[in-house]
């Protein structure tokens, strides 16, 4: 299984560093349950990487979600190089354990200096990405940054601290801070352990969008531990680790692999959604023999469209479409 993970891991590495999509497009989710080889996958990639290409790629363990307070660091992420920071992340003890940057100082402790420094350029951020209001606030005028960092105070729509952040908005700002440095920086290539860590479904696919649509000359990468999102996430291809036989890639704009993408679902989150599952059997179906068996077409001609849910709007509508060119 190890040597698989290899030969998987050097295809992946391969498309990235040659600029080729991985299946139909650029970016990649990696889809599977715990231990089933994703973050094994992502450290041989990444370990080439930085032998090979160490300042085109970045990575997001899955512990970097936090802004933490703390007086006695002065420093900012553009002290550090992707290299060094790509070094220490991938150490023994540290990978997908700790939340670090370089060993003298956590990621949250570099994070939190970083957004009292530069407060105006991720004040922005947050207010275009996440709709959130930050206000710096400090109690008197210092010139020395130790003082500033350690009277300083943060409003969030006028209401709360930064303290009282949720976990879930914590999570996507320390998120977004690092993709905008990486992309400042140069890297081509972002890559984000349990991305779905602290957010629910819909909230994750909407903040993978946003960044996508924010930091566009940026390939994603990322890793999640959720099948369900990915019927509803699109131009992008999945990674399957399904426990039956390798992984496999699939398409997400593809709707009869969708239909795979549900079963899996059934299966491994106790989840089943049958009429979806119906219709992608059907066009599944439709698209192999080009007409409908005559139970399908019973089933099809009893379904009220507008009972629906919007996905399997999609997939009734693309039947109906297709029957009709068929008989035509």
């Amino acid at each position: 299984m190890k040597e698989k993970f290899k030969e998987l891991a050097d295809i992946l590495y391969s498309s990235i560093i040659k600029g080729i999509r991985f299946k139909e497009h650029t970016d990649l989710i990696i889809a599977g349950y715990n231990t089933s080889g994703k973050t094994t996958i992502l450290y041989l990639v990444l370990q080439r990487a930085l032998k090979e290409y160490p300042d085109a790629f970045y990575y997001i363990d899955p512990k970097n979600r936090t802004i933490v307070d703390q007086l006695i660091n002065t420093q900012q992420y553009n002290d550090y190089e992707v290299k060094e920071i790509l070094e220490e992340r991938l150490k023994k003890g540290n990978y997908t354990n700790k939340d670090v940057f370089v060993p003298a100082f956590s990621g949250g402790t570099v994070t939190y200096s970083e957004l009292c420094k530069n407060f105006e350029e991720y004040q922005k951020l947050f207010e275009k990405i996440l709709n959130l209001n930050f206000e710096y606030i400090t109690t008197k005028k210092e010139t020395n940054p130790l003082q500033v960092i350690g009277q300083s105070v943060f409003k969030i729509n006028g209401e709360y601290d930064i303290f009282s952040l949720a976990n879930s908005e914590a999570a996507k700002a320390r998120i977004i801070m690092e993709v905008n440095f990486a992309c400042k920086k140069g890297c081509k290539v972002v890559i984000i352990d349990e991305f779905d860590d602290h957010l629910d479904n819909d909230n994750m696919i909407k903040f993978f969008e946003l960044l996508r649509e924010n930091f566009s000359e940026i390939r994603f990468v990322i890793a999640i531990h959720n099948y369900e999102p990915l019927v509803n996430m699109n131009n992008a291809d999945a990674l399957v680790f399904d426990g039956q036989g390798d992984p496999r890639f699939v398409n997400c704009d593809d709707i009869t692999q969708l239909g795979e993408v549900d079963r899996l679902r059934s299966k491994f989150m106790g989840k089943e959604r049958k009429e979806e599952k119906k219709l992608a059997d059907c066009l599944s179906f439709l698209i192999k023999n080009s007409v409908l068996s005559r139970e399908q077409e019973d089933y099809i001609n009893s379904l009220d469209r507008n009972k629906l849910l919007n996905r399997e709007r999609i997939i009734y509508d693309y039947i109906i479409e297709k029957r009709e060119k068929n008989e035509d």
